[in-house]
């Protein structure tokens, strides 16, 4: 790989680098071939994706090795290892191949994390104040302070809470 004349960097996963929680089972995968070789370009590239950072680390791709690619394409590669699954954590990196057939050096490595895929993987349930404590409400939900925007069209804001207050009194 010494006498490679590119070089691979900034890795993006459906545009943005290292993204939390995408949406997308075959996400595009994109990266930025360099060289200073005037006319050069990449021939070929292969990408490695594993579920932990051991993996490209140690040249693994335990989810995706897309073994060398004879293709020009550095944007919107499709993924197309392993399903993926929610909450999935993917770790990659890219080689490239210029115009002499050599491989350049693996580039830094970058990350994605698969969101929530499926309906059934949401889950939630209301937080209700009148249900904290074991022994009854802990406080009485209330209007502690609102200022709203006079109607009359004066543009004076109205404190509503005094307002209340007063008529309260009264």
């Amino acid at each position: 790989a010494a006498d490679a004349s590119v070089a691979v960097s900034y890795l993006r996963c459906e545009y943005l680098e290292n993204p939390l929680g995408i949406g997308e089972t075959k996400p595009r995968l994109s990266w930025v071939v360099k060289s200073l070789d005037r006319g050069e370009k990449q021939t070929a590239y292969q990408i490695l994706v594993a579920p932990t950072p051991e993996g490209p680390a140690t040249d693994t791709g335990h989810l995706w090795n897309s073994g060398k690619i004879s293709s020009d394409a550095t944007t919107q590669v499709i993924y197309n290892g392993t399903a993926l699954t929610s909450r999935a954590r993917c770790y990659w990196k890219v080689r490239s191949w210029g115009v002499n057939d050599s491989p350049s050096e693996w580039s830094a490595p970058g990350m994605w994390t698969e969101g929530l895929l499926q309906t059934s993987d949401w889950s939630a349930s209301w937080i209700d104040g009148m249900k904290i404590g074991s022994s009854g409400p802990i406080y009485t939900p209330a209007i502690v302070s609102a200022y709203y925007k006079a109607v009359d069209g004066s543009g004076n804001i109205a404190d509503v809470t005094t307002l209340l207050k007063n008529k309260a009194q009264a």
